[in-house]
């Protein structure tokens, strides 16, 4: 028996077609004749690697190049067995580490298959490292995940209750700034009406003709002599309608009596005794501007130096004591009448009393103000949580690290943004407004690609769209960016998200 084994062998290997895998032997067995694969046809066993194509499905060919798109299988002993096209047996290119197909002997391939295991083994392992630091920071991703959500949930308890205590706070400071306001309100009114009645004096004091001309001027904002619509509208208190919001143009042209514009004489004969009552307390800058000029105009020219110093005729000038009071009383009314032209400084009204309701008013705003931003705040951080609660972070909440933050990758013309849960972005790096490239979707392929959709629209093309390939590392980072497709967008992007725990490497495995 044992002689008989050697004999089997042989026999065994003899009859193992060229070129085809042992698990395919089968297809091929001992007889006179071989019926090609896709059974079209039936051959002598001999014409089976006889470097003539005679089956349509190139199966007779399998260890010669005769067959243009058949497969030699290299058995690669010690490492991977390999798959390549039948054309390049015997090419004098060695493409088995083994070299079985150039066994022609054309060329001398070395056995290569160990050294090739041994440097695919130790990337193996490298590669097994890196996965186990992957899925190392994936469970500390996880722990944070864990901790983040119970913290949201312990929030999320306490919320109702302080959002009450809040909202009392706030009711309160608005009753309290009310009520400053209401009393601050009430001491302008007051000092308004004190100020508005010296306005009022000082207008009594001009004719009725200059008055009405500086009431004119007053509404005449560009100075051209002429009133028209817009310059009254500007004018709120002018309005017919008070309770109204606006001061409308037909409202105003019935204040116009149907004018399209109004000169000087117009408006004393038009309007002027309408709006008197109105207009008056709003007129302190133009009566200013109104004695500026007349001050101005009633000034006397400078003197122009002679060429030569007059003497004085001592005997012309009349140094009576009648003249001289005449003098002094004279100056003293000019006195009297520039003091008359100082604008009334409305502060010598504002008492303690006043200055302690007004800052009361302003603190209790301030206070008001500090009461609804809290409240704003907190609700504001509520509602983010309850957001948060809603989203899908992937198994075990592994993505929730990365909500509301933003990855980026840079090119030549580009800069690439990602912000899960959030968007895609494309800006110039030389500055410039963004180009959005879809917004989130969410995740398709068990977690392993984010999808965004619905960005800015293409010239004469879709709407812009990107996926965002997940692949094992130990940092979150983006690899490339491509655009394999007119308008859609593919980010390669590693992350220990999606590390799974690695198989132990065996000392000797045939990849």
């Amino acid at each position: 028996m044992k002689l008989l084994l050697p004999f089997l062998t042989a026999v065994f290997a003899s009859d193992r077609i060229r070129g085809v895998s042992i698990t395919r032997q089968a297809l091929y067995p001992p007889g006179t004749h071989f019926t090609c694969l896709d059974g079209s046809k039936k051959i002598p066993r001999a014409q089976v690697n006889d470097d003539f194509c005679d089956c349509a499905d190139e199966s007779d060919e399998p260890g010669t190049s005769a067959c243009p798109n058949g497969r030699f299988h290299c058995p690669n002993a010690g490492f991977a067995p390999q798959n390549i096209l039948s054309s390049r047996v015997n090419d004098m290119i060695c493409d088995c580490c083994d070299g079985s197909d150039e066994w022609g002997g054309f060329v001398d391939c070395p056995n290569t298959c160990k050294e090739e295991y041994l440097a695919a083994h130790a990337e193996k392992i490298e590669a097994q490292k890196a996965q186990a630091q992957g899925f190392e920071k994936r469970q500390d991703l996880v722990d944070e995940a864990k901790l983040q959500k119970i913290s949201d949930e312990e929030e999320l308890a306490a919320a109702e209750p302080e959002i009450q205590e809040l909202q009392k706070i706030k009711d309160e400071a608005d009753k309290l700034k009310n009520e400053a306001e209401e009393l601050e309100t009430k001491v302008n009114e007051e000092l308004e009406a004190v100020k508005n009645k010296k306005i009022v004096d000082r207008a009594a004091t001009y004719s009725e003709e200059d008055i009405s001309e500086i009431a004119f001027n007053h509404l005449d904002a560009n100075k051209n002599g002429e009133i028209v619509v817009y310059e009254i509208t500007s004018q709120k208190y002018l309005d017919p309608k008070p309770e109204t919001s606006s001061f409308t143009t037909k409202e105003a042209k019935e204040v116009m009596k149907q004018k399209d514009k109004l000169y000087l004489e117009d408006f004393r004969a038009e309007i002027w005794p309408e709006i008197k009552e109105k207009i008056l307390a709003k007129l302190e800058r133009a009566m200013d501007e109104w004695d500026r000029k007349i001050d101005e105009a009633n000034k006397p020219d400078e003197p122009k130096e002679p060429e030569q110093v007059a003497e004085v005729d001592q005997e012309t000038v009349d140094y009576s004591e009648e003249s001289l009071d005449a003098m002094e009383e004279e100056l003293d009314e000019q006195e009297d009448y520039n003091d008359a032209l100082e604008p009334v400084n409305h502060n010598d009204e504002l008492s303690d009393e006043h200055q302690k309701i007004f800052d009361a008013a302003k603190a209790s705003r301030k206070v008001f103000d500090d009461a609804d931003r809290n409240l704003r705040e907190a609700e504001s951080k509520i509602s983010e949580i309850k957001e948060r609660s809603k989203r899908d972070f992937g198994p075990d909440d592994v993505f929730r690290s990365m909500n509301k933050v933003c990855f980026e990758f840079k090119t030549t013309e580009y800069i690439y943004t990602l912000c899960p849960y959030d968007k895609c972005e494309q800006k110039p790096v030389n500055g410039g407004s963004g180009t959005k490239l879809g917004s989130w979707e969410g995740f398709e392929n068990d977690f392993n690609e984010m999808h965004f959709t619905n960005g800015v629209k293409c010239w004469n093309g879709p709407n812009r769209s990107a996926v965002i390939k997940l692949s094992c590392g130990v940092e979150n980072v983006v690899l490339s960016v491509t655009e394999p497709n007119r308008c859609e967008y593919e980010y390669k992007f590693e992350t220990p998200a999606v590390c799974t725990k690695p198989e132990p490497v065996p000392d000797h495995d045939e990849l």
